[in-house]
């Protein structure tokens, strides 16, 4: 073998030898004896130090790597207890105990358990003191802070009903409309425009709509269509800025007292004082057939009114209305909202109308209309109004 071949196996066997060295230090480096004695003496530097956090982490790796090691039991327990947390050090030596059987880990968690009562005896005894103190004080702050709250709740109400004594009121209890009598070649009958010229509020009621511990004013207002017919719209008002403020407003239903609505009655109701509820039934029968139906529900988040949900049908025969499948997300809806009477009579019977007998109905107001006409005494129609007010129904 030349002497070049002899230097390059030397080197090559060299390197070897160095790599492997390299590997079994690494190895060494990371066994679980070097890795506990590296832990151990730090859990002991940082315990000196009084850094309690850091000796906690490394005692904790100390009692994974050997789960029967006394003294890390004892120097975790420690650390524990002079970071004030004596009930932790106590579970500790618990823990040990049942990994070790050693008799003094049970003496030192009885020290730490007989301090530990000495401590809550006396923590006791000034809680005790303490709590009669802050109590005391306690009851004196809540009933401060709950007269001015009720001073403020009832000076927001006395501004709302001061300003809703201010509304135009409109009356429908005995209004009437009349009818025309049209002659047509070989043909003639009476026909109604609908209530005209009649507008103004309703009803009003003071009440905590949105749920945040602040009343608000809801107004009622019947209000006549550009097209003809009329609506009732709701108005949301809260007090503001020393006075009282329009929030928003909402048409809940669309056509009443119009053209041929000859008899039927249209109510407003609210359901758990949270959600604003109206229907429609008006039907025409004596210039001609059918009858409108209209269920609008809303809710109020604070800032503005909000479309819960509407359906509106027009017909003599709504038979299947309520199976029909467009109609099931309506139906979703009202179970959604606890309308469970309400969901079952259109699904089952087809009938477009807020049940009452659902939980937490309260009737604001009705208004039905009534009709004088009679085919064979062949009297002149008149349609009149009927006001009903506030009945609640549990």
């Amino acid at each position: 073998m030349s002497t070049k071949k002899k230097i390059f196996t030397f080197i090559l066997v060299l390197e070897a030898l160095v790599i492997a060295g390299l590997i079994a230090f690494l190895f060494y480096l990371n066994s679980d004896t070097v890795k506990l004695n590296r832990q151990w003496k730090l859990a002991q530097n940082y315990l000196l130090e009084e850094d309690y956090e850091q000796a906690i982490a490394a005692y904790e790796i100390v009692i994974q790597i050997d789960p029967k090691n006394t003294e890390a039991y004892l120097g975790l327990a420690e650390a524990y207890a002079e970071n004030g947390d004596l009930e932790k050090a106590v579970k500790v030596l618990e823990q040990g105990y049942k990994k070790t059987k050693s008799e003094e880990l049970q003496e030192e968690k009885e020290l730490y358990v007989l301090e530990l009562a000495q401590d809550s005896l006396y923590l006791g005894e000034m809680t005790e003191q303490t709590e009669k103190v802050e109590k005391s004080e306690m009851t004196e702050q809540a009933e401060e802070t709950e007269k001015s709250v009720q001073t403020e709740m009832q000076d927001i109400t006395n501004v709302l009903k001061a300003y809703a004594e201010t509304f135009a009121m409109c009356n429908l209890e005995g209004v009437q409309y009349e009818y025309d009598f049209i002659e047509d070649t070989g043909y003639s009958y009476y026909m109604t425009y609908g209530l005209k010229g009649v507008i103004g509020c309703l009803d009003w009621i003071i009440v905590d709509i949105d749920a945040d511990n602040t009343e608000e004013l809801l107004a009622f207002i019947l209000q006549e269509k550009d097209e003809g017919g009329n609506q009732i719209a709701v108005e949301v008002y809260e007090a503001a800025n020393g006075g009282v403020e329009l929030v928003d407003s909402m048409v809940l239903l669309d056509y009443v007292l119009g053209s041929n609505e000859d008899v039927g009655r249209f109510r407003v109701m609210l359901k758990d004082r949270h959600y604003i509820c109206a229907d429609n039934a008006e039907t025409a029968f004596v210039c001609a057939d059918g009858t409108l139906y209209e269920i609008r529900i809303c809710s109020y988040d604070g800032e503005k009114l909000v479309r819960e949900v509407e359906d509106s049908a027009v017909g003599s025969d709504l038979y299947g209305y309520g199976k029909e499948p467009e109609n099931a997300g309506f139906i979703q809806k009202l179970n959604e909202l606890g309308l469970y009477q309400t969901a079952d009579d259109f699904y089952e019977n087809d009938e477009i109308s807020i049940n009452m007998a659902d939980t937490g109905m309260e009737l604001l107001f009705e208004v039905q209309i009534d009709n004088s006409f009679d085919y064979q005494m062949g009297t002149k129609p008149v349609a009149t109004c009927h006001l009903i007010k506030g009945i609640e129904l549990d």
